[in-house]
């Protein structure tokens, strides 16, 4: 693949980034690899979940995978959900599979590639009707003990779309590419992180950040000014003196009440001459009522 290097860097950083994103991958491990086989032709056009959840409700309604090879199309495309050209062309994947298995070895089983090396168990697994580049790299990969990354459309479409390679090689040249760069320990792992991240349908592809208008700043900065400006509480507020005033017959007689007055928030400056003005007016008002108390 062009420019080999350059893309490799991206690819293990990309690597070192999703295994800090996602939990550990735990291995699965298939001991028959028939059932490695029907998980990747149903696991290729449908999610991990979906997929997973299709092999229960399998186990659940067929006796074995034999049951399976001879049940119709149309039953199997009830067990896969919706009746959708996925669902079709994933029955008759499945129906011509298992019948070529049953064909070449009597019966649904593919016990005798275990006893081959890896290479002859991939071309006969090539040979298999119904089965894809994917199923076949997934069948070696969790059940033959091949290194490999299977790949599926969505995959590549991520891989491509955020440059992680070149955009005009093919699915053979990537697979192969993938597999240079990460080892067979680390193949299950990259392969399911990958497959995560390209489920979740994101592009890679960075969303502008809006720019931060300049409003909130300055209603804080208003804010500031505003409690700034503002003195202390008695400077904003003021109380109302009281004040007695004592008769020939020491009557007392308060001239205010104690209650506390609001008025609206003012100046230091305006406070304190409300303040003054208040204390001559309740002056002159004390001398005028005492006037009148001594002349009664």
């Amino acid at each position: 693949m062009k420019n080999s290097k350059e893309y490799s860097q991206k690819v293990h950083r990309l690597y070192r980034s999703l295994k800090r994103k996602y939990p550990k991958v735990k291995k699965a491990v298939y001991d028959q690899p028939v059932d490695a086989l029907i998980y990747g032709i149903i696991g290729e056009k449908m999610s991990d979940g979906a997929a997973r959840s299709v092999i229960k409700r399998f186990a659940n309604s067929f006796i074995d995978w034999n049951d399976l090879r001879v049940s119709l199309p149309k039953e199997i495309v009830e067990m896969l959900g919706a009746d959708t050209p996925v669902t079709r062309d994933t029955a008759s994947a499945l129906s011509a599979a298992l019948m070529a298995i049953f064909n070449k070895y009597n019966t649904v089983s593919l016990e005798a590639l275990k006893k081959i090396g890896k290479r002859p168990a991939k071309q006969a697994l090539d040979e298999i009707d119904g089965v894809s580049c994917f199923t076949v790299d997934y069948c070696m990969l969790t059940s033959l003990c091949g290194h490999t990354i299977p790949l599926t459309k969505k995959m590549i479409e991520y891989l491509r779309n955020n440059q992680l390679v070149h955009p005009n090689a093919t699915q053979q040249e990537i697979k192969g590419f993938l597999t240079r760069q990460i080892s067979a320990e680390n193949a299950y792992q990259f392969y399911v992180l990958l497959r995560r991240e390209s489920e979740l349908g994101r592009a890679g592809t960075k969303t502008p950040k809006k720019k931060k208008t300049g409003h909130k700043t300055k209603t804080a900065a208003a804010a500031k000014s505003k409690k700034k400006s503002c003195c202390a509480p008695s400077c904003c507020s003021f109380w109302i003196p009281r004040s007695r005033t004592t008769s020939r017959n020491s009557l007392t007689i308060w001239t205010s009440s104690p209650k506390r007055a609001h008025p609206p928030r003012r100046s230091c400056l305006e406070s304190g001459r409300l303040r003054q003005r208040s204390a001559t007016l309740l002056g002159s008002v004390n001398r005028a009522f005492s006037t009148c108390v001594c002349s009664w």
